[in-house]
């Protein structure tokens, strides 16, 4: 997604012209610390609301954040109102600055997989007869988001990109096209 560092109006036609350009999804990471200053749930409305076809993702939403319940809230009735183009990736958080920015203690890995496991409990149709928005979850320890996986249908593991020259390259050239740079 692109950065906010631009007029709102100008960051709307950069996702206009991300979906202009045939692009399927946009996503947005979650993050208090390391240039992101945008709330992703507010971006992705926005993203949602100023496009048509234009999947809208977090990739992903720090479950220690927000609670699970209001996660949920949020995504399912975005879910809804964007005609179904929500893709939810829950995180376990990972990043100390971004727990310190939070003030908020970084408890070990196996405690806030295990909170995961609880937040991703908590997804579900917005309504009777509507389908869930797709659920991701993501974290280091395999065993754990294996399990969690199996237990939620919906969730699968995301993984990240590797920074590499060519995805570097790659985000260039689409700044360029939406006319980022």
């Amino acid at each position: 997604m692109p950065r906010l560092d631009q007029p709102a109006r100008r960051w709307r036609d950069a996702i206009r012209r991300i979906e202009d350009l045939g692009y399927a999804t946009v996503s947005i990471s979650d993050h208090f610390t390391r240039g992101w200053i945008m709330e992703p749930v507010v971006a992705m409305t926005v993203a949602a609301e100023v496009t048509e076809r234009l999947r809208v993702l977090s990739l992903v939403l720090g479950n220690n954040y927000r609670h699970p319940v209001l996660v949920h809230k949020a995504m399912a009735t975005l879910d809804v109102l964007s005609g179904g183009r929500v893709e939810v990736g829950l995180g376990a958080g990972w990043l100390q600055r971004d727990y310190q920015a939070a003030g908020m203690p970084l408890d070990p890995p196996g405690a806030r997989i295990d909170r995961l496991g609880g937040g991703a409990g908590a997804q579900g149709p917005v309504r009777p007869g509507t389908p869930s928005a797709p659920l991701g979850a993501r974290g280091a320890g395999r065993t754990r988001i294996g399990a969690l996986r199996n237990r939620h249908e919906t969730a699968y593991d995301i993984c990240g990109w590797p920074q590499s020259p060519h995805r570097r390259e790659s985000t260039r050239e689409l700044n360029n096209q939406i006319g980022l740079v």
